[in-house]
């Protein structure tokens, strides 16, 4: 089982979105997560988050799995390539709209 919390803070109007996905209780993101999480060292990318930058978006991203929770924090401008579809996927959860497509990871951070 894992869960994954996302918050975005900051940005130009300093609006905060949320979203959170649990496989155990959503079977239809459970092998979306767990494909877009492989490969992914979530102890590397853990730890002290990039300087804020004035007008940009903050992103905290928490995973909890196989017993041990990751904790991370990036600004846009250094959101890791590896991260971009889960955060996408994410954030259109949090808008309440439906996900974007799978596909490559896009070259700008999201929105």
């Amino acid at each position: 089982m894992t869960r994954v919390e996302l918050e975005r803070s900051g940005g130009f109007a300093g609006l905060s979105l949320r979203a959170s996905v649990d496989t155990a209780g959503d079977q239809p993101e459970a092998a979306w997560v767990e494909e877009a999480l492989s490969g992914v060292d979530l102890a590397a990318l853990a730890g002290e988050p990039s300087p804020p930058a004035p007008d940009r978006f903050v992103y905290r991203l928490a995973v909890d799995r196989d017993g041990q929770r990751h904790e991370m924090a990036f600004g846009e401008q250094d959101l890791p390539a590896a991260l971009r579809p889960l955060v996408e996927r994410l954030l259109h959860r949090a808008r309440g709209g439906a996900p974007p497509p799978s596909g490559p990871a896009q070259d700008t951070p999201p929105e």
